[in-house]
């Protein structure tokens, strides 16, 4: 799928375009245009506007995303090789949210597929009985197989 830049910008289509979406749906991409300077778009219900950053970039940004924080574009050539580029925060972008807290150990149900497999990840061991290692292998894959039917049921992953 394309979409149309909006009127007036070009994209210097020999230099990368990187992207992130938002927990709204959003698509941010930004690229070097012909005339040299960096640009930054977004993409909401099929249509591209450009988004003001407050600062002039030069050259080719890029994108740093971190998804539960925030959005960054980083520039490029508008500073000299002795000081780091433009760092700025991207307005609009729309951090994820983990419900209940996230996956930290202290919110793992004890017993749950998550737990099996974030505590019982085997390592084996010279004290390791071939009983100890058996029971440790199968529940971890039980765990898994757990897993997978309740990211397949929530439409998360498909069996392909």
């Amino acid at each position: 799928m394309t979409t149309p830049l909006p009127a007036g910008l070009t994209r210097f289509t020999g230099a990368n375009t990187m992207s992130a979406q938002d927990a709204s749906g959003a698509l941010f991409l930004c690229f070097q245009d012909m005339q040299n300077y960096g640009r930054l778009i977004v993409i909401r219900n099929g249509l591209a506007s450009e988004v003001p950053l407050g600062v002039v970039l030069i050259g080719r940004p890029s994108l740093e995303c971190n998804p539960l924080i925030g959005l960054w574009v980083v520039g490029s050539a508008e500073a000299d090789r002795y000081h780091v580029p433009a760092r700025v925060s991207v307005p609009g972008y729309v951090p994820f949210v983990l419900e209940g807290g996230g996956v930290a150990p202290q919110v793992i149900d004890k017993g749950s597929p998550i737990d099996v497999l974030y505590h019982g990840v085997y390592q084996p061991s010279d004290l390791d009985t071939p009983a100890e290692i058996a029971l440790r292998l199968s529940k971890t894959n039980a765990a898994v197989h757990q897993l997978i039917a309740i990211l397949t049921a929530a439409g998360v992953v498909t069996r392909g």
